[in-house]
């Protein structure tokens, strides 16, 4: 118990101050590149993201089973890199082959691309603490990452004050972690490829092989499609005020961290009553906690923009309101969407990941050439509330799960939240 609460409390401390010292590096570095700059890095991530995706078929949610089942991290993280470099490779030639055709190649290119192989082999690394239920050693790798880019973005905005000073920053975080991967795997040697291993980490990640690679596309589409018919600082106001939603999310999400394993636990024992309970004190204490937070930081948008951000990025300002509302969509909906995870029964989340990808692209071109970085986020909300409705439609005609409609909080749900404690004793920890 003392050392999942230490575990919980890790990852907390590290999620806070990470996000803080990521919140300042946005904020500088929005001040110091502006919008346009913002935008021309904004898209070639985005075009990056598009072949890059392909480098996860859900292989990374595999490692982690097996890692927690197996405890043989020397095996599986050995079997998962080689699986990793092979694909990782393969899509890097890819890349390479579309930058040029599509005549985006450039040492811009080139540092970002740098930075994509260098975070997926980082994470790849650092997710095996997550199956061997340790905190302390990713957690800290990530922050310090974080902290050097921020003391490297104060050096490079001396000398360089363009697109290539804005990419080089972002590479910072990634060679570092990449620093942290190569100790860790020193530590870890003798690594070992296993070749019945792979066949079965190729087995356990199939459901997930389309879903996780649709989820990236919807997100790196966003930019490219409000290019064809924007400016480039359409793309840098979106850019930016999706960055600063991205910390909200990260932190809203962390949440599911300690739903997840008793609702797993839960299915197991064939219990869905009291995983229709637990559910509902996930929703009631996501909405409790989370609302009022995205209440007033929709009250002080303005401020809030023209604070962190500059008054140069006003225009981000309805694009961020947009976007908590988004959120607040998500936190309904996640714990049901969680449950489907536990309960097994996410095979049709691949026909709704089709589904809203083809959505969330004719939305945006249909509403992006008329009201831009608008559009865009109207478009993803739409998008999200629409595959939220169809996910919770799957769970309730496969389990009976029904919606949480009392949002009082009395003695009941005190003794579940104890209840949920104490089961952190008895279930591992999964990040969200």
């Amino acid at each position: 118990m003392f050392q999942l609460g230490r575990n919980v409390l890790t990852q907390l401390t590290a999620n806070s101050l990470g996000g803080l010292v990521s919140f300042i590096t946005i904020s500088v570095s929005a001040r110091v590149f502006g919008p346009t700059i913002f935008g021309q890095v904004a898209y070639l991530i985005g075009f990056l993201g598009l072949v890059m995706a392909l480098s996860d078929f859900g292989l990374s949610r595999a490692h982690v089973h097996f890692t927690a089942f197996l405890n043989r991290p020397r095996q599986t993280l050995g079997t998962f890199l080689t699986i990793k470099l092979i694909i990782l490779s393969i899509c890097t030639v890819v890349a390479l082959i579309a930058g040029t055709v599509k005549g985006q190649l450039s040492w811009i290119f080139i540092i970002l691309l740098t930075n994509e192989i260098f975070s997926r082999i980082a994470d790849a690394t650092l997710i095996t603490f997550e199956g061997l239920q340790q905190a302390w050693s990713p957690n800290l790798s990530r922050f310090l990452a974080k902290v050097v880019k921020l003391l490297g973005l104060g050096i490079i905005v001396l000398v360089f004050k363009n697109a290539f000073g804005y990419s080089l920053s972002i590479l910072v975080e990634a060679i570092v972690l990449f620093g942290f991967c190569l100790y860790w795997l020193w530590r870890f040697k003798p690594l070992r490829f296993s070749p019945p291993l792979a066949k079965k980490y190729f087995y356990y990640s199939l459901p997930f092989a389309l879903i996780m690679p649709l989820s990236y596309f919807q997100d790196s589409s966003l930019p490219l499609i409000l290019r064809h018919s924007h400016s480039v600082e359409a793309v840098g106001f979106f850019a930016a005020a999706f960055g600063l939603f991205g910390f909200i999310k990260t932190l809203s999400g962390s949440l599911m961290t300690y739903f997840f394993p008793k609702i797993s636990q839960l299915y197991r024992l064939g219990q869905l009553d009291e995983i229709q309970r637990y559910t509902n004190l996930a929703v009631k204490f996501s909405v409790i906690f989370f609302a009022p937070f995205l209440l007033l930081l929709y009250f002080i948008r303005y401020p809030l923009i023209s604070l962190v951000l500059g008054q140069q990025f006003l225009p981000s300002v309805p694009v961020f309101a947009w976007l908590l509302l988004g959120q607040l969509i998500l936190i309904i909906f996640a714990p049901y969407d969680h449950v489907l995870f536990a309960t097994r029964n996410h095979q049709p989340i691949i026909w709704v990941s089709f589904f809203s990808l083809i959505l969330l692209v004719s939305l945006n071109y249909l509403l992006a050439p008329q009201y831009g970085a608008v559009g865009s986020a109207v478009s993803l909300v739409l998008t999200w509330f629409i595959s939220s409705i169809c996910n919770f439609m799957i769970l309730f005609r496969r389990t009976g799960m029904r919606f949480c409609n009392d949002f009082s909080f009395g003695r009941k749900e005190v003794k579940y939240l104890h209840a949920l404690i104490h089961s952190f004793s008895q279930s591992p920890i999964r990040s969200s």
